[in-house]
């Protein structure tokens, strides 16, 4: 499968202000595998989290005969052309550098661009002197393994400049302990959680994903129902997902199950992060308050023993502030670190103990990608997909399956999309 070797290193892409192609109604994203590939981690980098679908002809006839689904297509942070006769569009309204983004292969892509191995050429390739791990124009997306050098190579450098001497070694010692806290620490490599298919299909998943690339972290799986989730399964399935601290979330359900999925599930997540922030805003208040206290008393302590005392009542009072009130607060904390993870945290927040929120990982709806990474199903030759004919051959493969979705689906695209060129109908890409 062709993808490229690290997309991450190619300047950052946006998601939001990628083009999008009219495709019947369904604005279908105007991009390549490479420029996907880089949106996606940029996307995650931000932690402002979405939703992105891979959509071919079969997406976008769901999609005229529903318009709620058409909807979802067009809210999303890229719906990727997962087709040739999406590409051709493409290029007929002017994207000539357009091509098809094919499930497995983005999902490769990523995963090898979030590897260990990727982030090493990163961390290596940064232009930023002292920092030495990504550059300004790159994505921070490093390993939590890479700090150790930059703070060392700080260190070296600031005592090769203090000079020698009882002041000099000195100012060096105060140097070394100002460097083995950096200001900016490096960011953990982000993070997959795969949902869908079936345990025996994840668990073979994992392990051929986790072979393929070394390093790429895989911090939970869930194989749902095959049914529509309660309101207890939602609940599960959200909170498993959120204190995972993914970064990235791999659907693997068919269309157009997982593009509804996704989409509730960034609505769900976005309703608990408002009351998430509104109770934290509180306790940060809280905090703050509890703290300028504790200052003017160190403000006024005295000398000697009374000031050892006074410190001691200063640092036990800090505590109970810190502490609140009791399980309300350690459930806040835990809450903390299962809704924000350190790979979506600033380096201001972890510093500083900022206000942060919670942050929606990056789903992606691959569908087959599942099947075919897992080594279950057999892709197809390159050159099929090139032709535009991958749809016979999975019907080969799936005949009593997939026969009557392209028996009308295939002849009813056609007529509509010449329809569409030819100015006899107009379709609107309603959101």
């Amino acid at each position: 499968m062709p993808h490229p070797r690290n997309p991450v290193r190619n300047r950052p892409v946006s998601a939001r202000r990628l083009p999008r192609v009219n495709v019947l109604g369904v604005g279908v994203t105007a991009t390549s595998m490479d420029e996907a590939a880089s949106a996606a981690v940029t996307s995650a980098a931000s932690g402002r989290g979405g939703y992105i679908c891979l959509t071919g002809v079969h997406g976008i006839m769901e999609s005229r005969r529903d318009p709620a689904l058409r909807r979802i297509h067009n809210r999303s942070l890229m719906t990727l052309p997962d087709g040739m006769p999406t590409v051709w569009l493409g290029a007929e309204a002017g994207f000539l550098k357009m091509d098809r983004v094919y499930g497995p292969d983005l999902m490769a892509a990523v995963f090898e661009a979030t590897s260990t191995e990727a982030n090493q050429e990163l961390t290596n390739s940064g232009e930023d002197g002292e920092a030495g791990g990504v550059g300004s124009g790159q994505l921070a997306v490093g390993s939590g393994e890479g700090g150790g050098g930059n703070v060392q190579r700080s260190t070296f450098n600031a005592q090769r400049s203090t000079g020698g001497g009882e002041n000099g070694e000195h100012r060096t010692s105060n140097i070394e302990h100002r460097t083995s806290s950096p200001t900016h620490p490096p960011t953990p490599t982000p993070t997959h959680f795969l949902y869908g298919a079936t345990e025996a299909t994840l668990g073979r998943l994992r392990t051929r994903l986790e072979e393929r690339f070394p390093g790429a972290r895989i911090v939970g799986t869930c194989a749902p129902p095959f049914r529509a989730l309660t309101e207890a399964e939602w609940a599960e399935t959200i909170a498993a997902i959120l204190g995972s601290g993914a970064a990235f979330v791999w659907v693997g359900l068919s269309t157009p199950k997982q593009e509804r999925f996704m989409a509730e599930f960034c609505r769900r997540a976005e309703g608990m992060g408002r009351t998430f922030n509104v109770q934290r805003s509180t306790l940060n208040a809280q905090r703050k308050a509890g703290e300028g206290a504790n200052q003017e008393l160190r403000n006024s302590g005295e000398g000697g023993d009374e000031a050892g005392q006074g410190t001691s009542n200063i640092e036990h009072r800090t505590s109970n502030v810190e502490r609140g009130d009791g399980n309300t607060q350690r459930s806040m904390d835990g809450a903390e670190k299962a809704a924000v993870p350190a790979w979506a945290e600033g380096p201001e927040s972890r510093i500083e103990n900022q206000e942060s929120r919670i942050r929606t990982p990056i789903l992606l709806g691959v569908g087959a990608a599942f099947d075919i990474h897992a080594g279950l199903k057999i892709d197809s030759p390159d050159w099929v997909k090139q032709a535009g004919l991958q749809w016979l051959h999975r019907l080969c493969q799936e005949p009593r399956r997939l026969w009557r979705r392209y028996l009308f689906i295939v002849p009813t695209f056609l007529v509509l999309v010449l329809a569409q060129l030819l100015g006899l109908r107009r379709y609107e890409e309603d959101v």
